[in-house]
C-alpha cells in the first residue's frame, strides 16, 4: 500500500533527526503540514520528486522545511538561496532551524523506482499530447506510429492516472483533454529518465561556434539521408535562450542499433572518441513527425528536450524550467 504524504514526511524526519528529538506531524492542507519539532512548530511542505520546478511551486507561501523523494542539485541550490531547510528520502538533509541543525548526504541511488506501466507507447502518447496534438486514438496513432490498440491503451492509462479527463463524446473523433499540463510533463519526464536510450555513441568535435557546427553537421546528415534532431543545452539555447555555455552536445539520429550509429558517424566524418563532446542518440520511434524547425536547424520536440535537460545537473534544470515557461506561453 502506498504511504501517505504525511507518513513519508514523518519517516524522512525520523531517519535524519538525532535521537531524542520529539516530533509530531499534524494534519495539514494540501501538501503542507504543521510539525511540532523539539517543542516548536515547523511548517513542512512536500515537493514530490524534488526537481527544481516542483520545489519552486511548493515554496510559496514559504515553508521552514521541504521534504521530497530526492532533492535535485538545482533544487538544493534554490533552497539554499531561499534559506529553506530540506530533507529527502535518500537520507540527505540540510536543516538549519532555531532548535535543530543537521547536514548529511544521502545514500547513493542509481535510479528512481522504475515505472513499469509507462510503456514506450505511453511515453510517446504523452509526448504527442504535450506537443499540442489532440488526445484521440487516431491522432496519437498518426503521429507516433504505434498501433491503434497501443494508442488506445496509452490514452486509457493516462486517463486512469488522472492526467486526462474523460470525453463526453463517442466515436473515432472523440477526444479526452489534458487535465494539468505541468503534471503530465512531470510524469512524462520521470518515465523518460527511467527509460533512457541505451544506443548512444560519443564523438569528438571542435566547434568554436556550436550553432554553426551543428548546422554544418545537419547538412551532412541531410545529404546522407539521415534523420536527425538536436536536444539538450544546444537545443534549448535556440528554443528558449538563457544559457550560452553548452558543455556538450546531444543529437538524435535515426538508428536501430550501434552498427547503424557507427555507420552514420563514419559517413559524417565523425571520429568516435571516448570523452568527446558530441553524443549521438538513437532516434526514438515517434520523433520524426514532432521535430521542430527553427533557424534552419531540426530540434527534438520540446518535452523531450525538457526531459533531457533535467538529467544534466543544475544548469540543465534551470534551462528546462525556462524552456517550459517559454513553451507554455505560446
Amino acid at each position: 500500500m502506498k504511504k501517505s504524504i504525511q507518513k513519508r514526511i514523518e519517516s524522512a524526519l525520523l531517519v535524519v533527526l538525532p535521537k531524542g528529538i520529539k516530533l509530531l506531524v499534524k494534519k495539514g492542507e494540501g501538501d503542507s503540514y504543521l510539525v511540532k519539532l523539539a517543542g516548536k512548530n515547523v511548517k513542512v511542505t512536500w515537493a514530490q520528486n524534488g526537481w527544481l520546478p516542483q520545489i519552486e511551486s511548493a515554496v510559496y507561501p514559504k515553508p521552514n522545511l521541504v521534504v521530497a523523494e530526492k532533492i535535485s542539485p538545482g533544487g538544493a541550490e534554490f533552497l539554499a538561496s531561499e534559506k529553506i531547510s530540506w530533507i529527502d528520502e535518500t537520507g540527505a538533509a540540510e536543516i538549519a532551524l532555531d532548535n535543530v541543525i543537521v547536514s548529511r548526504s544521502g545514500r547513493e541511488v542509481s535510479a528512481r523506482k522504475p515505472l513499469k506501466v509507462w510503456t514506450q507507447s505511453v511515453i510517446a502518447a504523452a509526448e504527442v499530447l504535450l506537443s499540442g496534438h489532440k488526445a484521440t486514438v487516431e491522432e496519437i496513432h498518426k503521429v507516433s506510429g504505434f498501433s491503434w490498440g497501443a494508442c488506445m491503451n496509452a490514452l486509457k492509462f493516462l486517463q486512469q492516472e488522472g492526467l486526462l479527463t474523460a470525453s463526453t463524446k463517442r466515436g473515432r473523433d472523440s477526444a479526452r483533454q489534458v487535465k494539468d499540463k505541468n503534471k503530465l510533463l512531470a510524469a512524462y519526464t520521470e518515465a523518460r529518465i527511467d527509460k533512457p536510450s541505451k544506443i548512444t555513441l560519443v564523438a569528438g568535435v571542435i566547434w568554436k561556434d556550436p550553432i554553426a557546427g551543428l548546422t554544418r553537421l545537419g547538412r551532412t546528415f541531410d545529404s546522407n539521408g539521415t534523420a536527425w534532431a538536436a536536444t539538450g543545452m544546444l537545443a534549448s539555447s535556440i528554443l528558449a535562450p538563457i544559457i550560452t555555455d553548452f558543455g556538450s552536445y546531444q543529437v538524435y539520429v535515426e538508428a536501430r542499433d550501434m552498427t547503424d550509429l557507427e555507420l552514420i558517424a563514419k559517413n559524417a566524418d565523425l571520429k568516435i572518441l571516448k570523452g568527446g563532446r558530441l553524443t549521438l542518440v538513437a532516434y526514438p520511434k515517434n520523433l520524426k513527425d514532432l521535430t521542430i524547425y527553427k533557424n534552419g536547424i531540426r530540434f527534438a520536440p520540446w518535452p523531450r528536450v525538457y526531459a533531457d535537460l533535467m538529467t544534466i545537473g543544475v544548469r540543465g534544470e534551470e534551462a528546462a524550467q525556462h524552456l517550459r515557461e517559454v513553451m507554455n506561453d505560446k
